[in-house]
């Protein structure tokens, strides 16, 4: 069974993943809207829960990465590492995060 976690960067209250996305049309010419999160492999934190993590951005690599300007691939990898260890914090929230039913702040409150 999976545990459930909570994990933030430990200096930002609100943060930004990397991520893309695409508009596109289905069969009957609907607009679809669709996106991901980016990952990279895990710091040293992350390493004993997953095999990867999101690409987490500080807040000053955050207007460069909306721009639409970038098109280097050195550009964009440069943005794609691990955020840095000891940043993050990380413990075991309650398996109720696994329903859509629970949405409170208990939630994220650790166990």
């Amino acid at each position: 069974m999976k545990i459930p976690y909570f994990i933030h960067p430990k200096d930002q209250e609100l943060f930004s993943f990397a991520g893309i996305y695409s508009t596109w049309n289905d069969v009957e010419g609907r607009p679809l809207y669709t996106f991901s999160i980016l990952t990279t492999a895990p710091n040293k934190e992350m390493k004993p829960i997953h095999d990867r993590m999101p690409v987490i951005l500080h807040p000053d690599q955050e207007a460069t990465w909306l721009s639409r300007r970038i098109d280097e691939r050195e550009v964009i990898e440069s943005f794609l590492k691990p955020y840095e260890d000891g940043k993050l914090e990380i413990y075991k929230v309650s398996g109720d995060v696994n329903s859509p039913r629970n949405n409170d702040s208990n939630l994220v409150q650790a166990t």
